[in-house]
Formats: structure tokens, C-alpha cells, sequence
């Protein structure tokens, strides 16, 4: 149910993320800037990406997201991410 529950938001994060990419600061969380997210729902992976996480969770999947000064920032340059995968 979990994975269901992912999967759904990891979609609708790409879709509103594609119709918006202008710049937004984030003031909390932890803020994983420019990486590329490799996606079951997607043919290739996706560069450029940010992933903001909150109390151990994925808050937002978006192109431009900036860590304000109250966030945590991780450059995810050269790096991937896989939203889900757990070891």
C-alpha cells in the first residue's frame, strides 16, 4: 500500500512539476538540489531534478527547488536518486 501511495505522488510530482519550472525556495526540510531521479514511470532518467524531504519522507519532486536559509542543502550534482528503493 505504501508503494502504491509513492508511486501516485512521484507521478503527480513529475506532472505539476513539468507545467511549472520557475525557481521556489524551500525554508525547511531537506533540500537534494540538481540530481537525477531514475523512475519506474519513466523511459529515461531525469536530470536536474530537486527533492525536498520532511520528517523522513518525500515533501515535493520539482525542477528549481532552492534551499532558503532555514533548509538543508545537498548538492545532487552527479548523483542519482531512486524515490522508493530501500535496502
Amino acid at each position: 500500500m505504501a508503494s502504491l501511495w509513492l508511486f501516485s505522488a512521484i507521478t503527480l510530482a513529475f506532472a505539476a512539476a513539468s507545467a511549472s519550472a520557475t525557481p521556489q525556495v524551500v525554508d525547511d526540510g531537506l533540500v537534494i538540489e540538481d540530481v537525477t531521479l531514475i523512475s519506474p514511470e519513466r523511459s529515461s532518467p531525469v536530470p536536474h531534478f530537486s527533492v525536498v524531504i520532511r520528517s523522513g519522507r518525500i515533501a515535493q519532486i520539482a525542477p528549481g527547488l532552492i534551499a532558503g536559509p532555514h533548509a538543508t542543502r545537498l548538492n545532487g550534482r552527479d548523483r542519482f536518486l531512486i524515490p522508493g528503493l530501500t535496502s
